[in-house]
């Protein structure tokens, strides 16, 4: 009889237990394994995006490449935006929210299968788009659970449901009704992004917003990074591996492999120079927490291409130093200022965001122009001849000279307060 009034009470709990909503005063709050787990599958999705653009700008397909790579890497992303920010407002931990969990990883492996078919001649979106559907109906699903467990925020909640169902409905008709190629497919797609970005927006603008740890965002958007540097280091190894594998190979995978560990080494060293989670905390309550969550994707997609550029580096220097071009014809000049201008965009988007979100002074704007000005040097030397292993070293040299700047500036300053690592 104790036993089944006990496994009553368990039922009852079970049907009755509502959607966490957890306090911004929360302390140590850090990433349940279920969002580690989650993650994981963008591992995958980081690699075959890689591949896409890097297979793109080999064959010479700079201008579609790229734009097919900002696409891609927008819906890669922004899934991982609506995912996080949903788990850290509205945080359940029952069975329902894993199963659902599970089914957006799914589709997201579905989108990824069909990653390579949107780099191809004629893009094909069909599986990637039903990888899509199939994760926007999940967070929908969240949502209106949400706003059922969650009274107080049911308003917000019913405005990110409907604003994301009415998004879908229209990529369904761009992708049905409309041509897949061409200025008007570009036209619709960057209103259609817009549009996606403006349903937090207008979600958020209610007497109550949805709640959110700021320094447990602040890990999210860490690990993401980590990641997406992951795949960076992963691109190292295909360069190591590429170039010992041919005859005399071994002294310059050495010396490329060094130089491009060292650069993605460097990269993580000025994203992780001080606490985001502390700033975070001073501009709570402020539309600039949407140069923080929208920034990223600049930051991300510039530390993707950097990856990639490594890899361009590699059959390169194939090239360069050991007449082995074969399939992949790329030059070094070539290889150089991809690498370059991925790292002067990365070095204008991490300075614009601490401008934003901290306070701006004359100073930031002199790393932005010296950081960029720097990355032109290694560029002009490998057209003038100059050593390929030469020139990566004055990029790492830039990336350093970038680090040494910003932690100069004492950027970590809010209304005079010093916040976040002492240098």
């Amino acid at each position: 009889m104790k036993h089944k009034k006990k496994k009553k009470n368990l039922k009852k709990y079970s049907e009755n237990k509502e959607i966490q909503k957890p306090s911004h005063k929360q302390e140590h709050r850090v990433s349940s394994p279920l969002e580690l787990f989650f993650d994981l599958v963008y591992v995958i999705a980081m690699s075959a995006l890689a591949g896409g653009l890097h297979h793109s700008l080999v064959e010479g397909h700079i201008l579609s490449g790229i734009l097919m790579f900002l696409q891609t890497f927008f819906s890669i992303w922004w899934s991982w935006m609506n995912y996080s920010w949903f788990s850290l407002a509205y945080d359940p931990d029952d069975s329902m929210f894993k199963i659902l969990t599970f089914v957006q990883i799914f589709g997201l492996l579905i989108f990824t299968s069909g990653i390579s078919s949107v780099f191809s001649e004629n893009p094909q979106w069909a599986v990637g788009m039903l990888g899509l559907v199939i994760m926007r109906i999940v967070m929908i699903i969240q949502w209106v659970r949400a706003a059922k467990f969650s009274p107080e925020n049911r308003e917000v909640c019913m405005k990110y449901a409907y604003g994301l169902g009415f998004l879908q409905i229209l990529w369904i008709i761009k992708f049905f009704f409309l041509p897949e190629t061409g200025i008007i497919n570009i036209i619709l797609t960057i209103l259609l992004i817009f549009g996606e970005l403006a349903v937090p927006i207008y979600a958020e603008r209610t007497s109550k917003s949805s709640p959110w740890h700021s320094h447990h965002i602040a890990e999210r958007y860490s690990l993401l990074l980590i990641i997406i540097l992951g795949e960076g280091l992963w691109g190292v190894s295909k360069t190591i591996i590429a170039l010992t594998g041919l005859e005399n190979g071994l002294f310059v995978a050495f010396g490329v492999g060094f130089f491009a560990t060292a650069i993605v080494f460097a990269i993580w060293w000025a994203s992780f120079q001080f606490s985001w989670g502390n700033i975070l905390d001073k501009v709570r309550g402020s539309l600039k927490i949407m140069a923080f969550g929208y920034g990223h994707y600049f930051l991300f997609a510039s530390i993707a291409g950097i990856g990639i550029s490594l890899e361009l580096v590699a059959d390169g220097a194939k090239n360069y130093y050991l007449n082995s071009g074969g399939e992949h014809s790329v030059t070094v000049f070539f290889a150089i200022c991809v690498l370059c201008s991925f790292v002067g965009i990365y070095f204008l988007v991490n300075s614009l965001m601490r401008i934003i979100l901290i306070q701006k002074n004359k100073y930031q704007i002199y790393t932005i122009f010296i950081g960029i000005g720097l990355l032109t040097i290694p560029a002009i030397l490998i057209y003038f001849g100059f050593d390929l292993i030469l020139a990566l070293s004055l990029v790492l040299s830039g990336i350093i000279v970038y680090i040494l700047l910003t932690r100069a500036e004492h950027y970590c300053k809010i209304k005079n307060k010093k916040l976040g690592q002492k240098f």
